[in-house]
C-alpha cells in the first residue's frame, strides 16, 4: 500500500485511526456492524433472490468459492480459465492456472522459462 500511495499518506493515516476508533479487528470468520451494513447495502442493490453475501480474505479464497459454486450450480465439473494465468495459491484455484512449459520449483522454473 505504501507504494502506491506514498509513507504515512494524510488521508490513509486519518482512515485508519477514524475506524480503528469504531471497530479494532475484523476477518472473514467474524461478524460485525460494519460487514453487515455493507452486506445488508450490498444486497439491496441486486435483483430480487440475489440477497446473499460472502467475503473473502484474500482473491485466492474467492476465486476458489466462485469456481466450486459454479460446479456446484452448473453440475458440470470443467471450468474455463487462460493460458498463463494466475488464480491463487489455493488447491482448486491452482487448478485453474496453465503455465505450459513450467518445471520445478525456485531456481529450476527460472532455468526452464528461458
Amino acid at each position: 500500500m505504501a507504494s502506491l500511495l506514498g509513507h504515512c499518506h494524510p488521508e490513509v493515516t486519518k482512515s485508519i485511526q477514524e475506524t480503528s476508533e469504531t471497530f479494532d479487528h475484523l476477518s472473514s470468520c467474524m461478524l460485525s456492524t460494519p460487514v453487515l451494513t455493507l452486506a445488508n447495502h450490498l444486497t439491496s442493490l441486486l435483483p430480487a433472490g440475489l440477497d446473499r453475501t460472502v467475503f473473502f480474505s484474500t482473491g485466492s479464497e474467492s476465486n476458489e468459492a466462485a469456481i466450486r459454486l459454479a460446479k456446484v450450480v452448473t453440475g458440470k465439473f470443467e471450468i474455463v480459465a487462460l493460458g498463463q494465468s494466475w488464480h491463487g495459491m489455493t488447491p482448486v484455484a491452482q487448478g485453474a492456472q496453465y503455465h505450459a512449459g513450467r518445471r520445478g520449483h525456485g531456481e529450476n522454473l527460472k532455468a526452464s522459462l528461458s
